[in-house]
């Protein structure tokens, strides 16, 4: 009895040794999603590079929410749409204003967040962050 004990509890090491050492690694999409949806991401800097007009100065009412159902408000341009985020999370499809847009060359922390964003007609560059500015 003594023998099956010991064999039991070998066992039982084993297994919550093996299930403790299989913690699944977050995807890249993943990663995007929660970084995303973790409040607002307020405006840095925006340039149109077809016209070459750009802006710096925004306050706390100029930023991008992103919800996790999917839905996103940027306040300060194009108002209330939908995205989308690619499975390898280096793309997301934004529907929003009067068009569809890709959102590539994504760079994302905790704090800062850059990306462009396309159409057939538009070329912007975007840079937001966490913080809010104060422009006067």
């Amino acid at each position: 009895m003594k023998k099956l004990t010991t064999i039991f509890m070998l066992f039982m090491a084993v297994a919550m040794i093996t299930s403790c050492g299989k913690e699944e690694k977050e995807t890249e999409k993943e990663r995007v999603l929660k970084l995303l949806t973790s409040g607002n991401w307020y405006y840095v800097n925006f340039e149109n590079n077809k016209t070459g007009y750009e802006q710096d100065c925004f306050d706390n009412t100029d930023y991008w929410e992103f919800e996790a159902n999917g839905n996103l408000e940027d306040s300060w341009d194009f108002g209330n749409g939908t995205y989308t985020i690619s499975e390898d999370g280096k793309t997301i499809t934004a529907t929003i204003g009067d068009g569809t847009f890709t959102i590539s060359n994504i760079t994302i922390t905790e704090t800062d967040f850059s990306f462009n964003m396309s159409n057939s007609t538009y070329y912007f560059d975007y840079t937001l962050s966490k913080t809010a500015g104060s422009c006067s």
